[in-house]
């Protein structure tokens, strides 16, 4: 009876034991793992060593790209979505370009990581030691996001052309774009820092926490411009910090819509040493729709003209202006900081409590 019992017992102990080994070893897996052969579809072949590189490097380079790739796959941009991110590098100083994958196999250009981007995945690309630009920037590609990142040179990357273009132009191709952590200007104070092209419209485009114009090494003649005949419908720019033409920077607007932003928003940005009758610090001059501008802070000391700091243009209509702050250091109590073209008959906007100085401004009429 006893033999009868352990000949049963015995081989259960042992099932239950390589059953328990076997969740050890499952849980032990990645939580997304992807078959290589997966892995080889998205990546396409490994094809040899790069021309240039040394053995070591290039067996770095084709394992970091395996990775990478890997993850990607398994990531999603946004919980819910079903596109999948990709990852890209840039640094202005390795040298040689690589393949982007990794910061030791950086792009040496941020134009070559876009064109290395689709449209049917979520690009992130990161940018290193890098100064200057050449050429604008162009982005032409929807879902890219260009993120500056603090170096030992620089806390942001810079973008400065070395002719009289823009330092970015987004095309109307360049939807749902990003970008955030740069200094950046154009070729010099004929050009914009960041423009718009196309009639067909960027949307949804996000600028954010940059320094635009900050000097002679990256000036502009407005700091981010949508030109006539352009649009940028449910722009976002907030956070960023404009600087005029004391430090040879922003010659006329910091902001300027002359085409199409409906239902965009300008937030909580600064404005130093901008603003003027002709030129105001943000000038909605275009059809704008349902735009709101909240929160800024503008700084000038040349307010000769009523509207240098906020200036509405005849056909903007159901805009929302609150809580915007300008004092100059040339003051005039007789010029109000803000303007609405569309005359006190029509009423078209909507003025909440803004500040000139120390006083409250609850109408521009």
């Amino acid at each position: 009876m006893k033999h009868r019992i352990g000949r049963i017992v015995i081989p259960a102990l042992v099932l239950m034991i390589l059953f328990g080994a076997f969740v050890v070893l499952y849980h032990a897996l990645p939580a997304q793992a992807i078959p290589v052969g997966k892995a080889v579809q998205v990546l396409g072949a490994f094809t040899g060593p790069r021309t240039g590189y040394d053995a070591e490097d290039n067996v770095r380079a084709s394992l970091d790209q395996l990775q990478a790739g890997m993850w990607g796959y398994a990531n999603r941009s946004v919980e819910g979505a079903s596109m999948k991110r990709k990852f890209w590098y840039v640094d202005g100083n390795v040298g040689a370009s690589g393949i982007g994958k990794t910061p030791d196999t950086a792009f040496l250009t941020i134009q070559e990581a876009i064109t290395a981007s689709s449209n049917t995945t979520d690009d992130w690309i990161f940018v290193f030691d890098y100064s200057g630009g050449g050429a604008t920037i162009t982005i032409n590609k929807a879902f890219i996001h260009l993120i500056g990142n603090a170096s030992a040179a620089a806390p942001y990357p810079r973008i400065f052309p070395a002719s009289a273009v823009a330092g970015i132009t987004i095309t109307d191709a360049g939807d749902r774009v990003e970008i955030a952590h740069f200094v950046i200007g154009g070729g010099d104070q004929t050009v914009p820092a960041i423009t718009f092209s196309g009639a067909g419209g960027s949307y949804g485009v996000w600028i954010h926490d940059n320094v635009i114009g900050r000097d002679a090494t990256a000036p502009a003649n407005d700091g981010i411009l949508v030109p006539s005949g352009t649009g940028a419908p449910y722009l976002l720019v907030e956070n960023n910090i404009f600087h005029g033409s004391v430090g040879a920077g922003i010659d006329q607007s910091g902001i300027e819509i002359a085409g199409n932003a409906t239902r965009g928003a300008i937030l909580n940005n600064m404005f130093s040493d901008l603003g003027t009758g002709t030129h105001p610090a943000i000038y909605l001059s275009g059809s704008v729709t349902e735009v709101r501008v909240e929160g800024n802070r503008i700084s000038g000391d040349d307010d000769d003209a009523a509207g240098w700091a906020i200036t509405l243009g005849a056909s903007c209509a159901d805009c929302w202006i609150h809580m915007n702050y300008a004092g100059s250091a040339n003051h005039n109590p007789d010029q109000e900081a803000y303007d609405d073209d569309d005359g006190a008959a029509t009423e078209a906007n909507n003025w909440g409590l803004n500040y000139s100085g120390l006083t409250a401004m609850l109408t521009d009429d």
